[in-house]
């Protein structure tokens, strides 16, 4: 090591000027600067703990059901359209389907037989079927839809309606002629019918009216209001999907309390 200079030496053992108060201060709020970046890289840190902790541990939120009767407000003119129940009635059930969905035929089959013991066939509603076939899943809807429309020709269009929904897997144009002939069609009649183009034009306006009121899926149904001598009827609930009957029952009911 080279010895200090004389200078150096003067210098390293004169004594050192003491700190100023500014000098304190300053010094102070580093320090304090310092920790208070340091809690705050803290805080960050305790954040992401938290949250990746919450992760893992986080169960998917469980989906809210929609209601089951939903308040809607739609004109639907069902002339045209199959009905049954007494013309007097101020209440309809607007039925948007396709006979070879299997959800309409539970519907069918166990629903519609407690709705017509307890509305149709006591007069307190109509009954309206339209048709809705979902012709890229279900191949045979649509000549199905036919088929109950040539019944309607030889006043069997209900018969067939129950039958198809009982036979949804036998919906092909041979076991539509067995079922015609089983219920007592005109079967020439009904196989010229089957062969020709006469109905398909009402079952697209049944499509089209179905996306226009909202009726994308099958079944799907509207409670409506009814005027004894307009076809017009005022929907104003709507049942989307297979329910049981305390479902209808509870908006059907509701609907004839706004009426009395």
């Amino acid at each position: 090591m080279s010895p200090l200079s004389a200078e150096q030496a003067a210098q390293k053992s004169a004594p050192q000027p003491a700190p100023t108060n500014q000098d304190i201060e300053a010094l102070k709020r580093q320090i304090q600067a310092l920790i208070e970046a340091q809690m705050a890289v803290q805080k960050q840190l305790d954040e992401i703990k938290a949250m990746l902790k919450a992760g893992a541990g986080a169960q998917p939120p469980i989906p809210v059901p929609a209601p089951a009767i939903a308040t809607v407000d739609h004109v639907i003119d069902i002339a045209g359209a199959a009905v049954k129940g007494a013309p007097t009635a101020r209440v309809a059930i607007i039925e948007f389907s396709d006979y070879e969905c299997p959800f309409c035929g539970r519907h069918a089959l166990t629903t519609l037989p407690e709705l017509a013991k307890e509305y149709i066939d006591t007069g307190k509603i109509r009954y309206v079927f339209r048709n809705l076939p979902l012709e890229s899943i279900h191949p045979n809807a649509m000549r199905a839809a036919v088929a109950a429309e040539c019944a309607g020709e030889q006043g069997k269009y209900w018969q067939l309606h129950d039958r198809m929904f009982a036979n949804q897997r036998a919906l092909d144009a041979a076991s539509l002629v067995n079922h015609g002939k089983a219920e007592g069609l005109d079967v020439a009649r009904f196989q010229q019918c089957l062969g020709s183009d006469k109905y398909n034009a009402r079952i697209r306006a049944d499509q089209a009216e179905s996306d226009r009121v909202g009726a994308t899926s099958t079944p799907s149904f509207f409670v409506a209001v009814l005027t004894p001598g307009d076809s017009k009827a005022r929907a104003v609930r709507m049942i989307r999907g297979a329910h049981p009957y305390p479902t209808f029952k509870a908006a059907i009911d509701g609907v004839l309390a706004t009426l009395q």
